[in-house]
């Protein structure tokens, strides 16, 4: 095809795209479905997600794999504490994080205590599903275990029993590889919070996820409002943060009173910092959660990203020259009828900067992973037991919108490009080709060329439209400020003079020099891949 007739076809799906062609793709795809509750996950080393599910029963709790590659779940362990907690729902493993071969899981309330006499009060369960709700376990695997088929057996009372006690449970499969298994932490099941209509009355702990820095933990507990340290290998535990009820706006509309519990639910580590996510308590106002910023050494704590409703996962991404960050939403109106208003996934450039949605709607969505080396980014959806994906084209998409056309994307044109890309599925030479077409395409866009009319003269590929077709791509793709020419003379003409070289209708080199641009370190930094 010369080099005319591509950019013809180019501009009539711009058209296509911008003036009511269908939407080629949606925000999110399913990746893997049959997850019992799923409640949070993390990236392996290779690339695989490890998935703690809360289960649906008693002590049906489930530790799962599921293959980056082909998205199929297979079961790690099973067996792990889990009851029927105080809202309908079954609590068990609910937080994760991964030290090289060992992960360390924290246990949620389960059914350690029950619905006491008076309204909204609580009291301890005589007769627990588990001995070991409200812990951290940590989870020790040989080398073979995340490419291993073989199961191990499902832990069982015995099991939970010697782990309370202070043993390890140790398993192995018919392959050979092992699992380890010890309690690391054991929080008290409840603390006494007395009544006047109920003396008795408790308050559940429910740890609700972790980090991991070293040897030390941070587990944060929604129920009791805190953020604890955890020595990985003493237990010993110390109270790092604790967090007050949050005022409501004045006068605070009904119903609820005039401050809401702070809920944290979420803990990533940011340098010598914790981003804390707080779902915030009932009646979940709109705009009241947020990400809280605490320190890892004092334990002080600022306010970080604001505005948000329902907040469960944040998850910092390092950039080139900065940071930013995708905040989970399990909900934008808790309260909304007949059901609560679905979540969402937004991306903040910087803590201050107006949010961008990059997927929504999100049924249940409860934590967030994203790999590094693609940009794909997961969501665990725990009413649903399924992982969504988020494809990269997404986000590269939006980022030529930034860089090309100066303005977010809308979203018919976000769809149909992002469907120009992901209709080629996991096939990784189609995707590339497609990623090429796709930014070429932006060249030719009618509101760049009204702002680089040099781009529009002469379609046949002359010097001067050579040059000014490189320079772009300094300008565009890696955001420079001076001119290549003079800054990095030898690249500028080592691609000027690889497009002169070609004839005409020969345009394989535009798209040769578009590929080493989005490949390169630079470009990849500024998306945040490694």
């Amino acid at each position: 095809m010369n080099l005319k007739r591509h950019r013809l076809f180019i501009m009539f799906t711009i058209i296509c795209a911008l003036t009511g062609g269908k939407a080629g793709a949606q925000s999110t795809s399913v990746f893997t479905t049959g997850l019992k509750a799923p409640a949070k996950m993390v990236l392996t080393g290779r690339g695989n997600l490890l998935v703690a599910e809360s289960g649906a029963g008693a002590n049906t709790g489930r530790l799962s794999l599921v293959d980056r590659k082909t998205g199929v779940r297979r079961t790690i362990l099973d067996g792990l504490p889990a009851g029927a907690n105080l809202e309908g729902g079954t609590s068990g493993p609910s937080g994760l994080a991964l030290r090289g071969d060992t992960l360390f899981m924290t246990i949620g309330q389960g059914d350690a205590v029950l619905r006491g006499p008076a309204p909204g009060s609580e009291m301890t369960n005589p007769n627990p599903s588990s001995p070991i709700f409200s812990s951290v376990l940590s989870i020790t695997a040989s080398s073979g275990v995340e490419a291993s088929t073989e199961a191990f057996r499902a832990l069982n009372s015995g099991d939970h029993s010697n782990l309370k006690g202070g043993g390890q449970v140790i398993l192995i499969n018919a392959s050979g590889d092992m699992l380890t298994i010890r309690l690391v932490a054991d929080f008290p099941d409840s603390i006494p919070n007395p009544r006047p209509d109920f003396p008795d009355n408790v308050r559940v702990s429910n740890p609700f996820g972790v980090a991991v820095s070293g040897g030390v933990l941070y587990v944060v507990d929604a129920s009791h409002n805190l953020v604890k340290t955890v020595g990985a290998e003493s237990g010993s535990t110390t109270t790092l943060a604790t967090f007050a009820p949050i005022p409501r706006p004045t006068p605070a509309p009904p119903p609820g009173g005039p401050v809401v519990e702070a809920v944290p639910d979420s803990v990533r580590l940011f340098g010598d910092q914790l981003l804390i996510t707080f779902l915030t308590g009932f009646p979940f106002p709109q705009g009241l959660a947020e990400v809280r910023k605490v320190d890892i050494v004092s334990g002080s704590q600022l306010s970080f990203i604001t505005g948000l409703t329902a907040a469960i996962d944040v998850q910092p991404v390092k950039v080139l020259n900065g940071q930013e960050f995708f905040t989970l939403e399990f909900s934008t109106n808790m309260l909304a009828q007949p059901s609560a208003a679905p979540g969402r996934l937004s991306l903040y450039e910087t803590p201050t900067a107006a949010p961008v949605i990059i997927a929504a709607p999100l049924i249940s969505p409860t934590s967030v992973a994203r790999d590094r080396s693609t940009g794909d980014i997961f969501i665990t959806s725990i009413f649903t037991g399924q992982v969504l994906r988020v494809d990269a084209a997404r986000l590269l998409v939006r980022r030529h919108y930034r860089d090309f056309l100066l303005r977010e994307p809308d979203a018919e044109g976000w769809n149909f490009w992002q469907g120009q890309i992901t209709q080629c599925g996991d096939n990784a030479q189609c995707r590339d080709n497609k990623s090429v077409d796709v930014s070429r395409a932006f060249y030719y866009s009618a509101e760049f060329i009204a702002a680089h009319p040099e781009l529009a003269e002469n379609l046949h590929g002359t010097a001067e439209y050579n040059r000014a077709f490189v320079k772009q791509a300094y300008f565009t793709y890696l955001q420079r400020t001076c001119d290549p020419e003079i800054c990095d003379a030898e690249g500028f003409n080592f691609w000027v003079n690889k497009i002169n070289g070609r004839l005409p209708s020969l345009d394989g080199d535009y798209n040769e020099m578009i590929r080493a641009f989005l490949r390169s370190t630079e470009y990849r930094a500024r998306l945040g891949l490694s």
